[in-house]
């Protein structure tokens, strides 16, 4: 919300600056946590040996998405932005298949299909000036961080809690962001205009907007801590609402909402949250990996370690095609009625 006023109502329009300050300060102020605390203190050398190209990824993306998240605040309203990010759900189950030949099941996919309509009704019934501009904007960062949920899961061979990836990929994110804005070069110096005329308000919403950001972390790892996965997926999309609610009461939004946005935006969250919640509450998938072909099986067998270390005849003939088997049991067929003897002639 800090975000929204500075960027889209007091005219702070640095977004990606102010994106990098807070991705470099959340690393800094986990500092002391990370080469203390029992549990992170010494890890961090395998950490990043094991994963660096999954947090090399993670930060080149989780950057740049914010800032054009936080870009599109400029344009369109908090709601309006909170709206369009509920639909991540789609963008993953995309990706999903894509990465890994996983399909909704047919529940998943009402509920899918719930979310895209209300997502249409509410991107495509406003008229606001700039509105299409940060519409894009938003819906560029919800494509990317879908992307970035989806590759870490495949890219990392263990897993990190949220201040682990804070700390390392704050780093990653800052420097991506600061190479962007030396190509760019188009808030920089306007930054150190609006400083030197409102040094206190700069102080407060560069400062402010990053501790925030990192108590929005610890308060996220509390309460994955806390609750069961059921009620962090309820506490999300309370957050929504209440992020909503907060902004019509301080920012004056949702002024221009018509009907068709208000039942839109409120089926948006229904679908949203259902999809989360089915599995855990009904304990029936709403996705499904799709049947493997004959040949995807027969290249891991290929290519399984044990079954390697055989020997090369009998790896071909663990691997017969049906035609050569045949033969194999035809010739010893053969054999048996030659040899004349049986216990029952």
């Amino acid at each position: 919300m800090l975000n929204r006023w500075a960027l889209g109502q007091y005219h702070f329009r640095f977004p990606i600056l102010l994106t990098a300050s807070h991705m470099i300060f959340g690393s800094v102020a986990l500092l002391p946590l990370m080469l203390l605390k029992e549990g992170y203190k010494g890890t961090h050398l395998d950490n990043w040996r094991r994963d660096w190209r999954a947090l090399l990824i993670i930060g080149a993306v989780n950057g740049p998405q914010i800032a054009l998240n936080n870009a599109s605040l400029v344009s369109i309203e908090l709601s309006l932005n909170q709206a369009i990010r509920a639909a991540i759900p789609v963008c993953v189950a995309c990706f999903a298949f894509c990465l890994e030949r996983r399909v909704p099941t047919p529940v998943g996919a009402a509920y899918l299909l719930l979310v895209t309509v209300s997502l249409m009704c509410v991107v495509f019934t406003g008229s606001e000036y700039g509105e299409a501009w940060g519409v894009s904007m938003c819906a560029a960062s919800v494509l990317m961080s879908s992307a970035q949920m989806s590759l870490s899961g495949r890219l990392m061979s263990s897993k990190h809690d949220s201040f682990q990836l804070t700390f390392y990929t704050g780093p990653v994110a800052f420097a991506v962001l600061m190479a962007m804005e030396a190509v760019a070069q188009q808030e920089m110096e306007g930054l150190q205009r609006f400083a030197l005329h409102k040094p206190q308000a700069t102080a407060v919403i560069v400062l402010g907007g990053c501790i925030l950001a990192v108590m929005y972390n610890v308060v996220l790892m509390q309460a994955v801590r806390t609750f069961s996965s059921v009620g962090t997926a309820v506490l999300g999309n309370f957050r929504i609402v209440l992020l909503i609610l907060l902004s019509a009461i301080l920012l004056g939004e949702l002024q221009t909402w018509g009907p068709t946005r208000y039942l839109g935006c409120l089926t948006m969250f229904v679908g949203a949250a259902a999809y989360a919640l089915h599995p855990m509450l009904l304990g029936t998938p709403v996705s499904r990996e799709l049947p493997r072909t004959l040949q995807a099986e027969l290249d891991d067998v290929r290519t399984d370690p044990a079954l390697a270390r055989q020997g090369a005849a009998e790896e071909r003939y663990g691997l017969a095609t049906p035609k050569e088997s045949a033969v194999s049991e035809g010739e010893g067929f053969d054999e048996f009625e030659d040899d004349g003897s049986s216990s029952f002639g």
